[in-house]
């Protein structure tokens, strides 16, 4: 399975190391948790679930605490949408959401 990381995941990844200054053992110990639930979504990619608390987007979350992965597959490409801290993600999508609304 092919894993494509969305300009938004890659920037929640950049943020995520740089206020764990990274490297160091917290920013080590998050790409380790980060690349495992990747490996695992890679190797099982339906067994993410729907928040539809969080949002009608048709996309899935993968719990690696205190980390949501957002993510969708479509044929053999996982694309990871978001890896967000889980107390930020309602926020957070509620904010990307809306900027990604068509205007009319």
């Amino acid at each position: 399975m092919q894993v494509r990381f969305a300009e938004t995941a890659e920037r929640d990844l950049i943020e995520t190391l740089a206020y764990y200054q990274a490297p160091s053992a917290m920013g080590d110990g998050f790409n380790a948790v980060i690349a495992l639930a990747i490996k695992h979504l890679t190797e099982w990619p339906y067994t993410g679930h729907r928040r539809r608390d969080l949002t009608k987007a048709n996309v899935c979350f993968w719990f690696e605490d205190p980390y949501l992965l957002v993510f969708q597959v479509s044929g053999e490409t996982l694309s990871i949408v978001a890896v967000l801290h889980s107390r930020n993600v309602a926020r957070i999508l509620r904010q990307r959401l809306r900027k990604s609304r068509p205007t009319s």
